[in-house]
């Protein structure tokens, strides 16, 4: 096993890592919903946003891992933070860096590693996006580029305040957020000739003028993240709004799907009295993902 060498700029870098000040936070939403979309789109069990400490490396958002940091002696992390190129790994067996490590040999057994580097607004590699699985496998220039793409959203995360793209009250993206990772979902669907469709769906109160209660609106967006793949981006983009965008699906399968959730939605949402007489409405749309006019109905939302 070879273990990272510290970076050449090492102090520098830890430095810009320790100015973010999210070592040892809790997890958020604004993470986990990259990482979540990476592992469902790569098909991938595990995915990391992975800060790269002086002695470990600490995962801000973990999906298929049951601890939050490793030792960086043993971390493939550390490795990839010295090229500003994805460090992708087809088969760690035949790698003499990593082929007797322990994360290769033992739990959780890594095959296959992509990291794509996170850098402080300085410019200092702090971190990565990455993919693991358990198997061997290969990541094509398309998808390197998709990757590099997610890692690019984090790294937009890591700068900005928590409320620039997630929506406070209900813990989904707000449109921000939404139109950040719409570009990822352009892309990927243009580029493998997926379907994309736009729902919206509108919730009110028949023959009433007040609005939504809280706890209403939370139970509303808790339920529809709970049924929604892993690959739908769904965002809260007005007071009573909600917007899912969905790739590879079919707009009229996606009217199915998603009216069938809404009959579920508004009769659990009545029998725990949150509110009677609710109504959401749905509209979706194909959209035309190598078309610029896709974008621009994003934006008009």
């Amino acid at each position: 096993m070879k273990a990272p060498l510290p970076a050449v700029n090492e102090q520098q870098r830890l430095s810009a890592l320790q100015r973010l000040n999210i070592l040892d936070t809790p997890p958020e939403e604004r993470f986990d919903r990259i990482t979540r979309l990476a592992r469902a789109t790569f098909h991938v069990p595990i995915a990391l946003v992975s800060l790269v400490d002086e002695n470990r490396q600490w995962f801000k958002s973990c999906f298929g891992l049951d601890v939050r940091h490793t030792d960086r002696n043993i971390s493939f992390c550390g490795h990839a933070i010295h090229s500003d190129a994805l460090l992708v790994i087809e088969n760690t067996l035949i790698d003499s860096r990593f082929h007797d490590n322990p994360l290769v040999i033992g739990n959780p057994h890594i095959r296959f590693y992509a990291g794509a580097p996170l850098h402080a607004p300085e410019g200092e590699r702090i971190g990565t996006l990455c993919l693991i699985d358990r198997k061997p496998r290969q990541l094509d220039h398309s998808e390197r580029k998709q990757l590099r793409q997610l890692a690019d959203i984090v790294e937009q995360e890591l700068v900005s305040v928590r409320s620039s793209s997630m929506d406070s009250e209900t813990e989904l993206s707000n449109r921000k957020g939404l139109l950040d990772l719409a570009d990822y979902c352009l892309l990927r669907a243009s580029q493998q000739e997926l379907p994309l469709t736009l729902a919206v769906m509108t919730v009110e109160r028949t023959n009433e003028t007040t609005p939504l209660s809280h706890d209403a609106l939370v139970y509303i967006a808790g339920a529809l993240k709970q049924r929604l793949r892993e690959t739908d981006v769904l965002a809260r983009t007005g007071p009573n709004q909600f917007t899912i965008l969905m790739v590879n699906c079919e707009d009229d399968e996606a009217e199915a799907i998603l009216g069938a959730y809404i009959d579920i939605i508004q009769s659990e949402v009545t029998k725990l009295g949150f509110v009677e007489n609710l109504r959401i409405q749905l509209t979706t749309e194909a959209l035309n993902p190598a078309n610029q006019s896709a974008k621009q109905r994003l934006e008009d939302l």
